[in-house]
């Protein structure tokens, strides 16, 4: 789920994140060979950790987990 807060700057509620965004493909190991052949993306049989930055403070880093089960 995503979080909302108040921005303080001018009191409208924004997203702050996703907290997790769930799907179960047929073919988990298919899905990884496409998504590293098509995208690029790097997966182990972890999964893939993605870097992101926060937009308001960019220096700000945020990961997460992208892991098709």
């Amino acid at each position: 789920m995503s979080s909302i807060l108040t921005n303080p700057v001018n009191s409208r509620p924004h997203v702050t994140g996703i907290g997790s965004i769930f799907f179960k493909p047929k073919d988990p190991a298919a899905l990884k060979v496409w998504y590293g052949k098509k995208l690029g993306i790097r997966i182990d049989r972890f999964g893939s950790n993605v870097e992101w930055h926060q937009g308001i403070d960019s220096a700000k880093k945020g990961f997460a987990i992208w892991a098709p089960f």
